[in-house]
């Protein structure tokens, strides 16, 4: 029915600038039941329809003219079938040697479709249909590791290659997963950030100089990077005899708590604080975050780190109480029964001050108001807000205010 439908095609600049409108001015009130629909639009995952655009624009005091001429829209398409013609026609023929020829020199679909201003699928079906081998599409054999900043960083930090394998370990026990089967071998990182993705693969180079067999592929909602490789598994399976951190799809949680091998961080007593400290950090990029509570005139920060397995949080407390942050552990609720570790008292300027969150890493919980900001940027702000007032924890400061200094 929406065939005929006029759409619109934004620019990546485009998106950012309404992700950033509805961060720092709120999601209007009558459009609270399109919330989804917009962040679909901030994700490039929909091209919005014309008239609803207008009036969301409108919103916010801004004409879609005025945003067409800041170079924020590619195109008004008229309609989806329009649209398709669009993906596959809008880079022209006389390019296709130029993007074979970018292709053959190992830079990925993703940088390629940023020259030519379109997606990394338009880069895969141009190649394929010029013949071009792309059985090695997505499995990171086209990447130039380090692809982070990361592994400079720990280089100057004096972190050497054989300290590495706790920092891969920080990430697995996080959004990661191991499988060791007669069947299947593989250690996989799963999530939203293509930072934490880069990192991931960086630190497995540096230590083991193999690349992913797929890379930032698309699993359900998030990305996954994936390596197949059985000494790979051995040397992580020499730190904890299990990185499982939740029940699989249909077991039950009784069950999954008596499972023999659970994850362990006993491993890290072998290990100087630089890296405990690294091990916290990556830790908290994954699967932590700075919890902004709202009160009547006032917010209250805390750092939380989630975790569903009773033992392993037990072994997050240790260890950030072992690096001065001081935290009570959580315990799970709900189907999940995920719980995890709160710190109190200064548990933000403990953390600021042993580096805080990775530059990069950005907050992708899609219904969080501070979606899309740098986590590093809001523990900062907290910190500074917090000093100035004298505070701990609480600051007499509004949530909207706050956010305005981001």
């Amino acid at each position: 029915m929406f065939n005929d439908v006029k759409r619109v095609i934004l620019t990546e600049k485009g998106r950012d600038t309404l992700r950033n409108l509805r961060i720092t001015k709120g999601l209007p009130n009558n459009f609270s039941k399109n919330y989804s629909t917009i962040i679909k639009w901030e994700n490039g995952k929909n091209n919005p329809t014309y008239d609803l655009f207008e009036r969301y624009l409108n919103c916010f005091g801004i004409t879609l003219e005025k945003f067409k001429e800041t170079l924020l829209i590619k195109k008004i398409a008229p309609s989806i079938r329009d649209m398709a013609i669009h993906k596959t026609t809008k880079i022209p023929k006389e390019k296709h040697n130029s993007l074979i020829n970018d292709y053959n020199s190992d830079l990925t679909l993703e940088k390629i479709s940023k020259k030519y201003g379109c997606t990394p699928s338009n880069v895969f079906y141009i190649l394929r249909r010029h013949n071009i081998d792309m059985t090695k599409h997505g499995s990171g054999e086209n990447y130039h590791f380090p692809e982070s900043n990361y592994i400079s960083y720990l280089r100057k930090k004096g972190i050497v290659t054989k300290e590495i394998l706790p920092l891969i370990a920080s990430l697995l026990f996080t959004d990661g997963s191991l499988s060791n089967t007669k069947k299947t071998f593989e250690i996989s990182y799963y999530g939203y950030d293509k930072t934490l993705h880069n990192i991931f693969a960086d630190l497995v180079w540096y230590s083991f100089k193999i690349r992913p067999s797929s890379y930032m592929t698309r699993c359900g909602r998030v990305l996954r990077t994936k390596y197949i490789d059985k000494n790979f598994i051995n040397k992580m399976l020499e730190l904890s005899p299990s990185y499982k951190t939740k029940p699989a799809p249909k077991q039950d949680w009784t069950d999954f708590i008596r499972e023999p091998n659970k994850p362990s961080l006993n491993f890290l007593k072998n290990y100087s604080l630089d890296i405990l400290k690294e091990f916290v950090r990556l830790a908290m990029c994954a699967d932590g975050c700075i919890s902004v509570s709202r009160k009547p005139n006032k917010i209250f920060f805390t750092l939380i780190l989630s975790c569903a397995h009773p033992s392993l949080s037990k072994g997050w407390a240790n260890l950030l109480n072992k690096i001065g942050i001081k935290n009570n552990i959580v315990g799970g609720f709900g189907r999940t029964k995920i719980g995890g570790v709160k710190g109190v008292e200064d548990c933000l300027f403990r953390f600021h001050d042993i580096g805080g969150f990775i530059p990069g890493v950005k907050v992708c919980v899609r219904k969080s108001p501070l979606c899309g900001i740098e986590k590093q940027k809001i523990l900062s702000s907290a910190v500074k807000i917090l000093q100035q007032h004298n505070r701990l924890n609480t600051a007499p400061v509004t949530f909207e205010n706050f956010k305005s200094l981001l």
